[in-house]
């Protein structure tokens, strides 16, 4: 009873405890592949080289080239049917109730 006066309940409680000493040893041989590094300025929307931002006309005719490519057209469905997914979860619940003690 003594003891039990000066018990302190926290919740949540995670601990972890390792008894033993860490002793292992990982190789792992992959594929090299070539890496390259490129800077965009976002200020300019990362357009391509040959068009100038700037130019209402040139980026009028960049956009509508995207925009009949098939693989955008692919691209924007698939995407579309994620974000619909994701709104539909965070819609389903409230992020900021408590649901567990």
């Amino acid at each position: 009873p003594e003891l039990a006066e000066q018990f302190v309940e926290r919740n949540p409680v995670d601990v972890g405890v390792q008894c033993s000493t860490s002793m292992s040893e990982h190789e792992a041989n992959t594929e090299r592949f070539e890496m390259e590094t490129r800077g965009i300025n976002h200020v300019e929307g990362g357009w391509p080289k040959d068009v100038n931002p700037l130019e209402l006309e040139q980026t009028i005719r960049f956009r509508k080239k995207v925009e009949k490519d098939e693989n955008y057209i692919n691209a924007i469905m698939q995407l579309g049917s994620i974000m619909e997914h994701c709104i539909k979860q965070n819609n389903a619940i409230d992020i900021y109730q408590e649901y567990f003690d």
